[in-house]
């Protein structure tokens, strides 16, 4: 079914310090993701707003933002981590159409100290390499697990992860430093120290350096949806998640943490835990 699309043309944009990790200012150019990821917190936005609509079936785009941002730049402090699609993708399949980022993007590289991140899942991005190569910027994409039958349950609208590493390898070409994140790490689904390594064989044949890991953050409105889809990918795992407590969720987190650190440190890459850095849920 063909998303609703719909183009916010009057807003506000204040650039308020974000709590983010590694960042300063946080934009998103769109509400709503056509990803539609069974597994993204971003469910609770919808949930938040009442948004009546299915995840990833509704999509609003903040055309206002090119001309607030370009009024507020100046409010940038100096040499400033503005992160692009902290929560939304920011190059989801409507961009390539409404050049929405890309116009956000043009206003910010007015601001040549500015450094500029983004997260994205589509080589999309590759359009705007220009731009983003015109001041400091890092590029990093989501890569929860290699295995295929989980991206086609879980992420059935997004590349494939070797086409989200590719795109990473474009960027390191041009010296651009790049990142995987590999989250949500959820249990017995992404934590096999196996699966881990063709993440790791993915980045260091693109020239990432870094991987950041994460724990798998239910929300309100996120678990419902994630065991829907759990029932079609791994049914004898749903009774497990529907008794898992935040203590032992957390307690296997801690271990499986250290496990993948050591992976990564014997293959010569650099982890990241991303969980402490975090929004406690």
């Amino acid at each position: 079914m063909k998303p609703i699309y719909r183009q916010v043309l009057v807003g506000r944009y204040y650039p308020h310090k974000t709590p983010l990790p590694e960042t300063d200012y946080s934009i998103n150019p769109y509400f709503g993701c056509e990803a539609g990821c069974r597994y993204c917190y971003s469910i609770y936005y919808f949930k938040v707003r009442s948004v009546g609509y299915e995840w990833g079936s509704y999509i609003e785009a903040k055309t206002y933002l090119p001309r607030e941002i370009s009024r507020k730049l100046h409010r940038f402090e100096k040499g400033a981590v503005i992160a692009i699609g902290t929560y939304i993708d920011p190059y989801q399949p409507w961009e390539a159409r409404l050049k929405l980022t890309r116009r956000i993007l043009r206003v910010l590289r007015w601001r040549k100290d500015l450094h500029i991140s983004i997260q994205t899942r589509y080589p999309l991005i590759l359009r705007d390499l220009d731009l983003i190569s015109d001041g400091p910027a890092d590029i990093g994409t989501s890569i929860p697990s290699p295995d295929r039958e989980f991206t086609r349950i879980f992420e059935p609208r997004v590349p494939s992860p070797k086409a989200r590493a590719r795109m990473l390898g474009r960027f390191s070409e041009e010296g651009i430093e790049t990142w995987i994140y590999y989250a949500p790490l959820m249990p017995w689904i992404n934590d096999d120290p196996a699966l881990f390594e063709e993440v790791v064989d993915m980045a260091l044949d693109n020239g990432v350096k870094t991987i950041y890991i994460d724990i798998v953050r239910f929300r309100v409105g996120v678990k419902p949806h994630f065991l829907k889809y759990l029932k079609i990918y791994r049914p004898e795992l749903v009774d497990k998640y529907e008794t898992l407590g935040r203590k032992d969720l957390y307690n296997w987190y801690s271990k499986k943490s250290r496990e993948l650190y050591e992976v990564a440190k014997r293959r010569g890459l650099e982890m990241v835990d991303a969980e402490p850095m975090m929004f406690k849920t």
